[in-house]
């Protein structure tokens, strides 16, 4: 194919177009191509660095629109023609197009230009900057005493020619070019930006930590800004505990937050000492920067914080966050230490939380031991903490808790610990001889919620003798189906009460619920004798939630019953959709459907409207 009509093609369509180099070059002296097309020639001449096209780029140097695309291509370029095509240029151009060409010498730091620029650099800004990015000798003494001449431009152009030096590796000389800024009147920025680079340029601890004790905040801040860019080292470090001492409180929070990065072994101490200062701030801002060091050090210092007097709510929250948040199992022996030599109950229950929030297995014997305290608070604390931490090995300990009073909260609690180190276990057969043996209802249901997180399938008669309609629902949270025999032997009998009735068939409906919306397994015949003892309204609303998850055509059926119910039928109608759609797709229950669809009521839902559309066509598409 025709590689011009191929572009010309790609043209029409607003795609760009690559051209050979000597066509892009006739570009740029085209009378007829626009000055977009003369900038995309420029562009990829310069990336392509085309020497030939050095004449065809210099005669557009002065153009308004493509005088900048035009550097940008020679400064791409390499070899000596571009620089030369630039040089020969300012004494063709001028003003802005001029600044230009200066700005492009500058770029490409051309010191044969520098006789050129010199005498340009009293009134030309440009050619005083250029002067600054070349930085050869006499563009560095030009610079220098047009900085003290308060010329505009030169503070930037000593910045430019101190970072030439530093390139080249002449760091005295920079050195002494921005001790001079910091010296000269010239505008906060530029001495800040000065004294940056001194700090960074030295290297020298005696230097910056001269310069925190500045009068100027600015100077101050980008002093405590070079602190993170210096090399850590002891001598900065005490340096900045020096300081501290002087600061006020805005420069000590300052202090404190640069000791985070550069620090000592002595630190830790010293922020010992900021945590008690007066300023509720600078507490704050030593605790987080012990606990940022971490460390045995830094343990013992938050410890020592948590255990003050008055400590306020913000510092509390802060030292225990820190404390959650320290690393390995130091801390927490150095936890269960400060329990056990603990004197105060509210110190106590801080040290306990923290334990049970690390998830601290060596303090699990503590926390048990702790769990018996004649202090009610500390107990409590602890069962809530030891709760995660109990396994099978703990089911005797915890049984003698929940015997150990009668208070409510506290069984309560001690149940909800026995219920968690239940979970993996096989057998309960201690939790069935206390069951059978308790004759406390609230002692009972701890026993009843422990084989029921265990899921002792042998304890299920025995939880149905006692013939308590809360212990009957706490089956609701067993794993499987497993209960459904007993509570069906319960609802089907004569000889059992309204009460007892109404729980088993409920708790069975919150089974059949749970499984249903996750298995797949037919649970028809359980809906079925489930639907046949249901009579209240509570009980037919369970069975449609349940009913609604179970896609088979019988299951669908039993919804369907629901349709000719009033006080259920909005309900089962939607709960049919549900069900009816997946089956439609897959062609399962059509003629179940097509008859039940003409019973369905109209609710002003507009999801329901669409499945049962949606419903019909899926029929049809059937047919």
């Amino acid at each position: 194919m025709n590689p011009l009509l191929v572009s010309i093609g790609l043209w029409l369509c607003g795609l760009t177009v690559t051209f050979g180099n000597a066509t892009l070059i006739d570009v740029l002296s085209s009378g007829s191509a626009s000055v977009e097309k003369k900038a995309q020639a420029c562009r990829e001449l310069g990336e392509k660095g085309v020497k030939d096209a050095v004449p065809a780029l210099a005669a557009l140097l002065s153009d308004k629109a493509l005088g900048a695309y035009a550097r940008a291509g020679l400064e791409r370029i390499p070899g000596p023609s571009p620089v030369a095509a630039l040089r020969a240029a300012l004494s063709t151009t001028e003003g802005a197009a001029r600044d230009g060409v200066i700005q492009s010498l500058g770029a490409l730091r051309d010191a044969e230009s520098v006789s050129l620029l010199l005498p340009l650099a009293g009134t030309n800004k440009a050619a005083l900057l250029a002067l600054g990015r070349i930085a050869t000798d006499e563009c560095v003494a030009e610079v220098r005493q047009k900085l003290a001449e308060g010329a505009a431009g030169s503070e930037t152009a000593c910045l430019l020619v101190a970072e030439g030096l530093l390139k080249r590796g002449q760091r005295l000389r920079a050195i002494t070019i921005y001790d001079a800024l910091t010296r000269a009147r010239i505008a906060e920025p530029y001495r800040v930006a000065a004294t940056r680079g001194a700090i960074m340029t030295r290297q020298s601890v005696p230097f910056l930590l001269n310069k925190l004790k500045s009068r100027e905040r600015a100077i101050r801040d980008v002093a405590l800004l070079a602190i993170h860019s210096m090399p850590k080292s002891d001598e900065l470090a005490r340096g900045l505990h020096q300081a501290l001492a002087d600061a006020d409180v805005p420069m000590r929070l300052r202090l404190i937050a640069a000791l985070r990065v550069s620090n000592n072994k002595e630190t830790v101490r010293v922020l010992s000492d900021q945590s008690k200062h007066e300023s509720h701030e600078v507490r704050l801002a030593a605790i987080r920067a012990v606990g940022s060091l971490g460390g045995s050090q830094a343990v013992a210092v938050l410890l020592s914080v948590l255990e003050r007097d008055g400590i306020s709510v913000e510092e509390l929250a802060v030292v225990e966050s820190e404390l959650r948040a320290q690393p390995g199992n130091d801390t927490d022996l150095a936890l269960t230490a400060a329990l056990q030599s603990a004197k105060s109950p509210k110190h106590r229950i801080r040290l306990v939380k923290l334990l049970g929030d690390r998830l601290s297995v060596s303090a699990k014997s503590l926390l048990l031991k702790q769990a018996s305290d004649p202090d009610f608070a500390v107990s409590m604390a602890a069962l809530r903490s030891v709760r995660r931490l109990v396994g099978v090995g703990d089911i005797p300990t915890l049984i003698a808790l929940v015997k150990r009073t009668d208070r409510s909260d506290y069984r309560k609690a001690a149940g909800d610990a026995l219920a968690s180190a239940c979970v993996d276990a096989k057998e309960g057969s201690d939790l069935q001889q206390a069951l059978r043996a308790s004759t406390d209802p609230e002692e009972s249901m701890q026993w009843v919620r422990a084989l029921t997180a265990m899921g002792d399938s042998s304890a299920l008669y025995t939880i149905a003798k006692r013939a308590d309609p809360a212990m009957i629902a706490q089956l609701a949270r067993w794993a499987n189906l497993d209960p459904l025999p007993v509570l069906f032997e319960i609802v089907e009998s004569a000889q059992t009460t309204t009460a007892m009735r109404a729980a088993a068939l409920t708790t069975c409906l919150q089974l059949l619920a749970k499984v249903s919306a996750n298995s797949r397994e037919d649970l028809v015949p359980d809906f079925r004798r489930a639907f046949r003892a249901t009579n209240s309204h509570a009980h037919k609303l369970q069975l449609i939630a349940g009913l609604r998850n179970v896609q088979d055509p019988d299951g669908l059926q039993l919804l369907g019953g629901f349709l000719n119910d009033d006080s259920v039928r909005d309900e089962a109608a939607l709960a049919f959709v549900q069900a009816a759609w997946p089956m439609a797709q897959a062609g399962a229950g059509t003629a179940l459907i097509a008859a039940s669809l003409a019973k369905l009521p109209k609710i002003e839902d507009r999801g329901y409207r669409q499945k049962v559309a949606m419903l019909k066509a899926a029929l049809i598409q059937g047919r």
